[in-house]
């Protein structure tokens, strides 16, 4: 018992040192402090400790240094002339043959859009698909050689796809469009599933 209330007066031996216990917690303290050499011992160390650590702080300046700051401003702020900035001998030139550039590249946006007449053709692009258009969707397992092999056999190319399903557009001849169709649709070890389109 006696060795909690030891521990409890430790507790608030530092807030007894420097005033700030409550006046009954305080009262409580000094009866303890009377009957507790140990205790007092501690409360002196406290007091020595706190004595110490004031003495060695250096009061602050009022200012902060600011008049060592604005003294510094006015030692380093040298009055440096202006001058003119000169430009750089390439820079007309350079101007010159852009405002050239784009004079010319104006000139030439004007005739071609004064010329209406002329028939834009495109120069390549994927051929027309003719013939009978069938969908076609390959198993997973299928090989990009037994696919090619059966679309050779039955006359076949692939004008579109694979889509975001995996399904592919073949075109057929129309003449031999029945008989592609039914040939697709036996390959089942290849083919998984084959539509025409309208």
């Amino acid at each position: 018992m006696a060795t909690e209330t030891n521990d409890h007066m430790s507790e608030l031996l530092p807030w007894y040192a420097n005033g700030t216990l409550a006046p009954a917690q305080r009262t409580e303290v000094d009866r303890h402090l009377a009957a507790c050499p140990r205790c007092r011992a501690e409360l002196q160390w406290l007091r020595e400790l706190g004595n110490h650590v004031r003495a060695s702080q250096a009061p602050a300046e009022g200012d902060l240094g600011l008049e060592r700051f604005l003294d510094r401003i006015a030692r380093d702020s040298n009055v440096v002339p202006l001058r003119r900035p000169q430009r750089p001998r390439w820079l007309v030139p350079a101007f010159a043959l852009a405002a050239t550039l784009l004079v010319a590249q104006t000139l030439t946006i004007g005739v071609l859009l004064r010329d209406r007449d002329t028939v834009l053709e495109t120069l390549g692009g994927p051929a027309a698909a003719t013939g009978t258009l069938l969908q076609v969707t390959f198993v997973p397992q299928a090989t990009e050689a037994q696919i090619r092999a059966l679309l050779a056999k039955v006359g076949a190319r692939i004008v579109d796809g694979p889509g975001a399903l995996g399904v592919y557009t073949v075109s057929v001849p129309a003449a031999g469009a029945e008989q592609a169709q039914r040939a697709l649709t036996a390959a089942r070890e290849v083919v998984a599933s084959v539509e025409r389109l309208p």
